[in-house]
């Protein structure tokens, strides 16, 4: 199973479309929830937006880390992680982190990713609702 996570990594790392698309399940229920707020529905979808902005990325650099599995039966598995993605898009340095989680789930004798979804370390505070922002400390006199 890890081996599929590493697969979808390293295509990333590439930026080869059929490598990091060859690691999600093939199907309209496929559903990602992306870095940038936007949801991604379907397998035809995701190929689609790989194909179009994969020409324009160069020089990736991801760096993956605290990565943790959890088995859920023989079939199933979550992979947990923080990253950081430094790149050159369009001609321009490009620098992103966050963390991420994919679901697996065994489809015939491979592992594919059925969910993605990955978002910001750092949220703009002014999107976090009031009970789940951090409290703030007070000095003590």
């Amino acid at each position: 199973m890890v081996g599929a996570f590493d697969k979808i990594i390293e295509g990333i790392r590439r930026a080869k479309v059929d490598m990091v698309t060859g690691g999600y399940w093939n199907n309209p229920a496929l559903i990602l929830f992306n870095y940038n707020g936007s949801i991604t529905k379907g397998w035809d979808q995701m190929r689609k937006n790989r194909e179009a902005s994969y020409p324009d990325i160069k020089d990736v650099k991801l760096d993956v880390r605290d990565r943790h599995v959890v088995m859920l039966g023989t079939n199933g598995a979550v992979v947990t992680c923080l990253w950081t993605q430094t790149q050159t898009y369009k001609g321009e340095p490009d620098t992103a982190s966050g963390r991420m989680t994919l679901v697996f789930k065994r489809v015939g004798n491979e592992w594919k990713a059925v969910h993605l979804h990955t978002s910001p370390d750092k949220p703009d505070a002014s999107r976090i609702p009031a009970s789940e922002q951090m409290p703030t400390t007070k000095p003590t006199p």
